[in-house]
């Protein structure tokens, strides 16, 4: 499906201005076209865009993929790839742009200048021909010049958007996605209160996941003698370089599975006979950053796999972190 001129200048105006991203995303679009068919109504096509320049304009307004219908993600990788599904029989093609040639020296030079806030004289009027010559340029030339497509097999597709309850945050009194919400004390507190209260998020990199057959109710004695795996991510394979069987590690894992909503007071382990202490006197799970740090032996390295005795992790959970266990730091009588 080719996308004509009345329908380009009906992107520009939705857009606002002419800029090669645009005109890359008017491109994008095209050929996810010539393979999804028309344009979603609903939700029955997905894109996952995994940046979020201007392309994404083009995107919604000529695949009908849109945040407000929820069939529109967003990852912030800052490549220009997308990916369009169809729901209908799980139809799946990866859209990529192909990168620009650099400009002359002059060119880069102006490009320069304006993003840098140090523009002069004619700059400006320069810049804005140069992109309007570039995005022509996108516009014109042969689709597969400009993006490469690729057909997925066995892509999973996103979960369709969830119309969720919503709860009222007791600090500022509006109406709140619940997912998107803390509970302290039992009080409901939005995600932009909560940060205006103090706290900020920060981002965290999983290293690996952890491999276990952790039960139900397990005692401590249980979890010190259990055997479990770590399998780390290839991308950290140089890390494990100097580790030696029966080494003592410190293993930082996300308690995933913990209960987002927790009392800065409670029973220690739940046992309501005893009086109730702050969280951080407590090692229980249900706290306001539920992480994990397990002292464990290491038995046994193969590949990207890591044995170990002693990590009560369940199966599944993420692991942040893994570093040698110090006596001098850590054993303290």
């Amino acid at each position: 499906m080719s996308v004509d001129k009345a329908q380009i200048d009906a992107v520009v105006a939705f857009h606002g201005h002419i800029c090669p991203g645009i005109a890359t995303g008017i491109r994008v679009a095209e050929a996810a076209l010539q393979h999804v068919g028309r344009a979603s109504q609903d939700e029955e096509v997905v894109a996952v865009c995994e940046t979020d320049n201007c392309a994404l304009d083009a995107i919604q307004y000529l695949v009908g993929c849109t945040a407000g219908k929820g069939n529109l993600i967003v990852e912030r990788y800052g490549r220009n790839r997308f990916t369009f599904a169809r729901r209908s029989d799980g139809l799946a093609i990866r859209v990529t742009a192909r990168p620009r040639r650099p400009g002359t020296p002059e060119q880069e030079a102006l490009v320069s200048r304006v993003r840098s806030g140090t523009a002069m004289g004619d700059d400006h009027a320069h810049f804005n021909a140069l992109w309007q010559e570039r995005a022509a340029a996108i516009l014109a030339a042969p689709l597969g010049a400009v993006v490469d497509a690729e057909r997925l097999d066995g892509y999973i597709l996103p979960p369709k958007a969830v119309i969720e309850p919503s709860l009222t945050c007791s600090r500022c009194g509006l109406a709140v996605m619940a997912s998107l919400t803390r509970q302290l004390d039992g009080e409901v507190i939005c995600q932009a209160c909560w940060q205006e209260a103090g706290s900020r998020s920060v981002h965290l990199n999983q290293i690996g996941v952890v491999k276990s057959e952790k039960p139900e109710g397990q005692s401590h004695a249980e979890a010190r003698a259990a055997v479990a795996e770590i399998e780390l991510l290839p991308l950290f394979a140089k890390s494990l370089t100097g580790l030696q069987p029966h080494q003592m590690l410190q293993v930082l894992w996300l308690i995933d599975r913990a209960n987002r909503s927790f009392e800065q007071l409670q029973h220690p382990k739940g046992d309501a006979a005893l009086p109730r202490r702050g969280i951080m006197a407590l090692r229980t799970p249900n706290r306001p950053s539920p992480l994990g740090l397990t002292t464990v032996e290491l038995l046994d390295i193969q590949g990207l796999t890591l044995t170990v005795k002693g990590l009560d992790a369940w199966d599944g959970s993420p692991v942040l972190d893994i570093k040698p266990y110090a006596p001098l730091w850590d054993d303290r009588p």
